[in-house]
């Protein structure tokens, strides 16, 4: 098994040297151990990232050796910073980098599921979103179930977010939580008996 997924990566890895499609980043990894490295980065896959350090010795990295990269998109204008992940659907589990788009109690992930190395933000179609709340990945579609409920005990949130049942909504309520989130605990509202603060204590 080890030795097909090795020839599955070189083969990967070839086939695009080949078509001359690698397209390089200047960016930072943390392997697994939290040893930091700084070189060229290029994400070919959801589970494959090549790594080149300033020497030119060229690394085939899994998400099995990585905590999390990042580095900047210039072709895109934008940074981009990647987690290593275990993905459980049904009784299997794969190891894959999921890219972070906001950051906080209540994470937004994504995959891109068109062509990874043009990871382009005009084609929105190419990204699958999920949500990390409560040490849990879940599809972004169960937000208004699963998280709202806690979102909204918040407070009455923000004006212009009239249905969280949109996405676009469903942001505006994510990043507004996140915020009032970290207000809260820089004020030293912890030991507050609100239902809502008691939440924050809680995780």
């Amino acid at each position: 098994m080890a030795r097909w997924i090795l020839s599955a990566i070189t083969a990967c890895f070839s086939t695009a040297l080949q078509a001359q499609t690698i397209r390089w980043h200047p960016g930072v990894v943390v392997g697994f151990n939290g040893a930091v490295y700084t070189g060229d980065l290029s994400l070919q896959a959801h589970d494959v990232l090549l790594f080149r350090e300033k020497e030119n010795t060229l690394k085939v990295l899994t998400p099995v050796h990585v905590q999390s990269f990042r580095y900047y998109d210039a072709h895109a204008d934008i940074n981009r910073h990647f987690v290593a992940y275990v993905a459980s659907e049904g009784p299997v589990s794969r190891h894959l980098f999921y890219e972070t788009v906001i950051h906080g109690p209540i994470g937004v992930w994504r995959l891109c599921v068109g062509p990874l190395p043009d990871m382009s933000e005009t084609a929105p179609e190419y990204f699958r979103y999920y949500l990390y709340f409560n040490q849990q990945l879940l599809p972004f579609q169960r937000f208004y179930k699963d998280v709202f409920p806690v979102v909204k005990a918040f407070g009455p949130g923000p004006k212009e977010a009239v249905n969280p049942h949109r996405k676009a909504d469903a942001l505006l309520w994510i990043r507004w939580y996140n915020q009032h989130y970290t207000n809260a605990l820089a004020a030293g509202l912890e030991g507050s008996s609100t239902p809502a603060l008691r939440n924050l204590r809680s995780k």
